[in-house]
């Protein structure tokens, strides 16, 4: 059964939603960290990292 091009799209925002998500509750429990433990730069650079690749998607996502 081919699944048509709006369909693909539905689950691919559906998909968008899950991560979404996932990233909020990754974001409210501070990544996995202690917040009231000293970070090292190592943490701070994978989350700049992160953040860069959040950028990445925002732009390719955005047409307009």
């Amino acid at each position: 059964m081919d699944r048509s091009a709006n369909t693909e799209f539905i689950g691919a925002c559906l998909e968008v939603d899950m991560l979404l998500a996932s990233l909020s509750s990754l974001r409210a429990d501070h990544f996995g960290v202690d917040p009231e433990v000293e970070r090292n730069w190592g943490e701070v650079g994978s989350v700049k990292r992160g953040v860069d690749l959040l950028r990445q998607a925002v732009d390719a996502l955005s047409w307009g």
